[in-house]
């Protein structure tokens, strides 16, 4: 990294145009993968990282469910995620996709909200898939399946547990007394699951009218995690596991902070994000 700018500011190398979304950028030696829509398709794209030009390019129809909200776009929303030699992505309308990252070639392909009877969110699917061991998490909010776990290889269900309504975030790895366990902003609480068998190791209700719940959980302590939302503010929960349980104490609430969409930072013992309402934004940090 350069420690300072030239004066004219850093070289432009190459540029381009995608499409509308809102899909991150991966980078992984000399390409680079991301997600877009263009033309009514939406596509997974893989581009030179010296010149931006496509290696290969997967285009397949999306279209957003009644009752979507036009006026925040047609996305994708979701980050695609690399494993190996695969890349697993998820659509605006929850279509998930297992792909060769090499050339594109799909392996195996699940609707979430078709197959899994998950519940349809009028801004679009939002959550991006997560690897644990050989499994890919992945939300769902159906009946009995609102969180899933498919085997890497096949796609085939691992496990498929629970019945939350589903929201716009994504699960975030935590450790609570050296055992791994997803914490995840659901529509109406933030869970805690163990990521082997998806059994629910806690519950915590926090929502608000529009059930958007977006920012991943930040964990500040090896059993404490910090989480934010609109209307329902930031909390502090310290969570201690005891044999097949886990317990939950509220050690701190402030309606002050209410992070929307963007998630938090962790350095050190404090906690980094942008928090606003209406017309007022703030930069904010709080104390862990």
């Amino acid at each position: 990294l350069a420690e300072k700018w030239p004066e004219a500011g850093p070289k432009k190398l190459w540029e381009r145009d995608l499409g509308e979304g809102y899909s991150a950028v991966l980078a992984e030696g000399d390409r680079l993968y991301t997600m877009f829509r263009k033309d009514d398709k939406e596509r997974v794209v893989c581009l030179s990282a010296k010149d931006g030009k496509n290696i290969w390019e997967l285009a397949y129809d999306s279209k957003t469910h009644e009752g979507h909200v036009m006026e925040f776009g047609d996305g994708p929303r979701s980050t695609p995620l690399i494993v190996g030699g695969r890349l697993y992505t998820i659509g605006i309308a929850g279509k998930m996709h297992c792909l060769n990252k090499e050339d594109g070639h799909i392996y195996w392909t699940h609707d979430l909200w078709e197959e899994f009877g998950g519940n349809v969110l009028n801004h679009g699917y939002s959550s991006s898939p997560v690897a644990y061991k050989d499994t890919i998490i992945a939300l769902a909010g159906g009946k009995d399946q609102s969180v899933i776990a498919f085997k890497q290889e096949d796609g085939a269900v691992a496990w498929k547990k629970h019945s939350f309504e589903n929201s716009y975030s994504t699960p975030k790895l935590i450790q609570v007394g050296g055992k791994d366990q997803f914490a995840i902003f659901m529509a109406n609480e933030i869970i805690g699951i163990e990521p082997n068998t998806g059994e629910l190791e806690w519950s915590y209700e926090i929502g608000n009218q529009w059930k958007q719940n977006i920012c991943m959980p930040v964990q500040v302590a090896p059993n404490m995690i910090f989480f934010s939302t609109s209307e329902g503010g930031s909390r502090g929960l310290q969570l201690t596991k005891n044999k097949d349980k886990t317990d939950i104490k509220e050690l701190w609430s402030t309606k002050k902070v209410q992070i929307y969409h963007v998630n938090s930072v962790r350095d050190g013992d404090f906690v980094y994000g942008s928090t606003g309402s209406g017309d007022i934004v703030l930069s904010t940090a709080l104390t862990t």
